[in-house]
């Protein structure tokens, strides 16, 4: 048996455009709209389908950071052709890039890290696509740690206990999250030994541990003088403790933050970790392109006006420099395009 999809009547559910057909058969029916179909063109419509939608989904994560429409779009894939790897990996991604400061998604992830392996371990031409969804999970966590921690501190010091405590949560969080992609990757690489790709990723994702222990295990200074450090009761339960020494910190353009919004007196630290700042850069690259020659240009037409002997000449000099201004923004154009169009691929 085969899938296609009839292109020929809407529904809005995109799923009730695909059916189930007869691979020997040439001509099959559509059992909606009843129209007669070539096998060869239905199968060729669902495999388009499947390809834009995933196209869809990069798009979303990567160019315009839409996480939760990305979410969607691979879910949707996901509901017609349930074995899809890709759209397995793309919709773990883009419910991890939802992760905000006070809000993960790590335990959400672990638990479609599960689901997903169970699924497609036993595929073989799988394991590329979950070792390189590992591979770049292992990237964006090292990232949102890293952004985490920036939100909460200042130079050195974190702003108060309870940063310290939130960020240590994600880091043991993160840690968690780790282990398990390189429990699954380890079963994996011992059947591609000859592979060098699968154990290339297993070591980044051990070295990552590693640092997540290191982290674990060091004292960390706050803007109040006290440094605080984690220790583990016999359940595994984390609980941050401080040294009770206080230490000089010299703090003098400090301004207050907190992580309670209630707090009227100090500054409120925003959720947000992941954003997409290819609008900007697209911005940036027109306006630097405009901006420069126009500068120049302007300041020889003021000369023109000065300068009675060389107006001539200094008037062209203006005019072609606006003129290169004007093709600079078309080529600014094109440049932030292929940006882009870069981002959308991954």
């Amino acid at each position: 048996m085969g899938l296609g999809f009839c292109k020929f009547h809407k529904s809005e559910d995109i799923k009730d455009n695909v059916f189930e057909f007869d691979d020997k058969l040439e001509i099959v029916e559509c059992p909606i709209c009843h129209r007669q179909i070539e096998a060869v063109k239905a199968k060729e419509e669902y495999d388009k389908v499947i390809s834009h939608l995933l196209f869809k989904g990069r798009s979303y994560i990567f160019a315009a950071s839409k996480y939760d429409k990305a979410y969607r779009t691979y879910a949707k894939v996901i509901d017609i052709q349930e074995s899809n790897p890709n759209a397995h990996a793309g919709r773990i991604l883009s419910l991890f890039m939802m992760s905000t400061l006070r809000y993960p998604r790590f335990d959400d992830c672990q638990y479609m890290l599960n689901l997903t392996y169970n699924l497609l371990a036993s595929r073989k031409s799988s394991h590329y696509t979950l070792a390189t969804l590992f591979d770049v999970l292992n990237e964006k966590l090292s990232l949102y740690l890293k952004t985490a921690k920036k939100k909460l501190m200042y130079r050195i010091y974190f702003h108060d206990r309870d940063c310290v405590e939130l960020y240590l949560t994600r880091v043991l969080e993160g840690k968690n999250m780790r282990m398990l992609m390189a429990k699954y990757l380890a079963s994996i690489a011992e059947k591609h030994q000859e592979e060098n790709y699968f154990r290339e990723v297993e070591t980044k994702i051990n070295s990552a541990i590693k640092n997540d222990d290191i982290t674990l295990s060091s004292f960390h200074l706050t803007t109040n003088g006290f440094s605080y450090k984690p220790i583990f009761d016999k359940k595994g339960e984390m609980i941050v403790i401080d040294d009770g020494i206080k230490q000089h910190t010299n703090l003098s353009t400090y301004r207050p933050y907190s992580l309670d919004i209630k707090d009227k007196k100090k500054i409120y630290i925003r959720d947000r970790i992941f954003t997409s700042f290819s609008l900007q850069y697209n911005l940036f690259f027109l306006f630097l392109f405009i901006s420069l020659p126009a500068l120049f240009g302007t300041v020889f037409l003021f000369k023109s006006l000065l300068d009675s002997h060389l107006r001539n000449m200094y008037f062209i000099l203006s005019m072609s420099l606006y003129i290169f201004s004007i093709a600079f923004a078309f080529f600014g154009y094109f440049v932030a395009k292929k940006i882009r169009n870069r981002l959308r691929r991954g």
